[in-house]
């Protein structure tokens, strides 16, 4: 293998791996689902860092989330209610480290009903996500994506 995993990475990695559980696969299984030991996430936390404070932090982002969404929402009703021309209203907050949470608002929003094909419009449909920076295709979790599609390749690919 080529790709250098950083060591933190690797260590999680394997203990993780040392409590997977694999099911018993019928022969027309196409998909497995792995089963991890249900203390898998808590038995990694960096030390000194408790349960507790990962929720703590976890319902401030919850929380966030709605406030961040209320907040542009109402500010961006209120722009586009004295300036018509404007469509969309949209905000970017920063948090910890390179992660982000993005608001916005629209005008209106024409929605399409599956069952009787009619058209409803709305107005004032806010929108919000998350971007977990570490999530995306870069950093450690394109090196990663990368060990994983060398392993792949020797593995399961088909022998010529």
């Amino acid at each position: 293998m080529t790709t250098e995993i950083k060591p933190a990475v690797r260590v999680l990695a394997d203990q993780f791996k040392a409590g997977i559980k694999i099911p018993k696969i019928e022969r027309d299984n196409t998909e497995v689902e792995l089963q991890f030991a249900d203390d898998a996430w808590h038995n990694t936390l960096p030390e000194g860092m408790t349960v507790g404070q990962v929720s703590a932090v976890h319902n401030h982002h919850t929380n966030t989330m709605a406030a961040g969404k209320l907040a542009v929402g109402e500010v961006g009703i209120e722009v586009m209610s004295k300036h018509k021309a404007v469509e969309r209203v949209t905000g970017t907050l920063k948090l910890a480290d390179k992660d982000t949470m993005s608001f916005g608002v629209n005008r209106q929003n024409e929605g399409r009903n599956p069952r009787d094909g009619s058209v409803t419009t709305s107005y004032g449909r806010a929108s919000a996500s998350f971007d977990l920076y570490g999530a995306a295709n870069r950093g450690e979790n394109k090196k990663v994506s990368a060990h994983l599609g060398e392993l792949g390749e020797k593995a399961l690919a088909p022998k010529k």
